[in-house]
C-alpha cells in the first residue's frame, strides 16, 4: 500500500467481490474484479462505528459492514453476482437466525434484491485493501469517496499541424478547455501522453486530489492502468511522469472511451492546429458561432463540413 490503487470501470456480466473487514472502531470493504487473472479494484468504501455499534459482536459487525457496503455499492451490484469474501460466514449467519426482526431483519430485506454467495477469505490484494481502509477510517459516518475531478484528453500529429486538447470539468461541473500546439515531429501516442500528462499537472497546480481520466487513446489508458507493457523509450518517460503524478492522488480512475465521446478534446485540439493563415481557420470560427458576419464564399465552404 504504498501508492494508491487505480480504480478500474467495472466490466459487464462479469461477477464481483466484495471483500469485508471490520474492527473495534470501524468497518469497510473493497469491491474488486477479476481481470486476466488479476484481481483489480473498483470501488473501496468505509466509515467509522457509531457508539451503540462498537458494542456489536464480531459477527454482526461483519452483518453491519456487508449492509453498509451493498446499499452503497448497489449501483454497481444490481447489476451481477457478488461473492461475499470474509473470515464468517455472515449469510449464513442471518438467514439462520430464528426471529428475523429488528436490525438482522432490516438487513437481511434490504440485501435480499442481491444475488449474493458466499466465500471463506484468503490472504490476497482484496483483503489486504478492505482492511487498509478499515484501519485508516476517521471515526466520521463517512464514505471514502472523495468528490473527483473529470480528466478528458486526447492528442493529435500530422504534417499540417499538432496538438493535445485537455478539458477538465470541476466537481461542481465547470468545464474548463485547453488547446495547446506542440511541434510536428512528435507522433501521435506522444501527443496522446502529452495531452494527459498536462492535464494532471494542471490538476495537481489546484491541488485536486481524485481524477477520473478519460481518453480515447486504448494504448495510453491501457499502459497507465498497467495492463499493457510500454517498451518505446520516449514514451516511457512520458509514462513515469504521468504515474508518479496519479501517487498524489487519492482515488484515480482511468477508462477508455470513443472518439464520439471526447468531442470537446478533439474540438480544441482543431482548434490548436489551426493557426492564422490556416484556410480551415474561417470555417472552422464560422461554424462555431454562424452568428458571426462571414463573407459568401465561406458559408458555401462550411456547407460542406455541416
Amino acid at each position: 500500500m504504498t501508492s494508491p490503487p487505480i480504480l478500474v470501470p467495472p466490466q459487464k456480466g462479469k461477477p464481483f467481490k466484495l471483500y469485508l473487514s471490520a474492527n473495534e472502531t470501524a468497518i469497510g470493504s473493497a469491491l474488486v474484479q477479476e481481470f486476466e487473472g488479476k484481481e483489480r479494484v473498483v470501488y473501496f468504501v468505509s466509515r467509522g462505528l457509531l457508539d451503540a455499534e462498537t458494542r456489536y459482536s464480531p459477527v454482526e459487525k461483519i452483518c453491519l459492514c456487508l449492509y453498509f457496503s451493498c446499499t452503497k455499492l448497489r449501483h454497481y451490484l444490481l447489476s451481477a453476482e457478488c461473492i461475499i469474501v470474509s473470515k464468517d460466514d455472515v449469510v449464513r449467519y442471518m438467514l439462520s437466525l430464528p426471529i428475523l426482526n429488528g436490525r438482522i431483519g432490516k438487513w437481511i430485506l434490504a440485501l435480499s434484491e442481491f444475488d449474493l454467495r458466499y466465500e471463506s477469505a484468503k490472504a490476497i490484494k482484496g483483503q489486504v485493501l478492505a482492511d487498509f481502509v478499515t484501519q485508516h477510517c476517521g471515526s466520521d459516518e463517512t464514505m471514502v469517496e472523495p468528490v473527483p475531478w473529470s480528466l478528458f484528453f486526447d492528442g493529435s500529429a500530422c504534417g499540417v499541424g499538432s496538438g493535445i486538447g485537455v478539458v477538465l470539468i470541476s466537481p461542481r461541473g465547470a468545464s474548463f478547455d485547453f488547446a495547446i500546439p506542440i511541434e510536428n515531429t512528435a507522433t501521435n501516442n506522444q501527443a496522446e501522453y502529452r495531452a494527459v500528462l498536462k492535464g494532471l499537472q494542471l490538476l495537481r497546480e489546484i491541488k485536486a486530489d481524485a481524477v477520473e481520466i478519460f481518453g480515447d487513446s486504448m494504448l495510453v489508458v491501457k499502459q497507465l492502468s498497467k495492463e499493457y507493457e510500454c517498451n518505446d523509450d520516449i514514451l516511457l518517460g512520458y509514462r513515469n511522469q504521468c504515474l508518479q503524478l496519479l501517487k498524489e492522488f487519492k482515488m484515480v480512475t482511468i477508462e477508455h472511451i470513443l472518439k464520439l465521446h471526447n468531442h470537446e478534446a478533439n474540438q480544441d485540439i482543431l482548434e490548436s492546429d489551426l493557426v492564422d493563415d490556416d484556410w480551415r481557420k474561417e470555417i472552422f470560427n464560422y461554424l462555431k458561432d454562424p452568428s458571426k458576419k462571414t463573407d459568401r464564399t465561406t458559408r458555401l465552404q462550411a456547407i460542406k463540413y455541416v
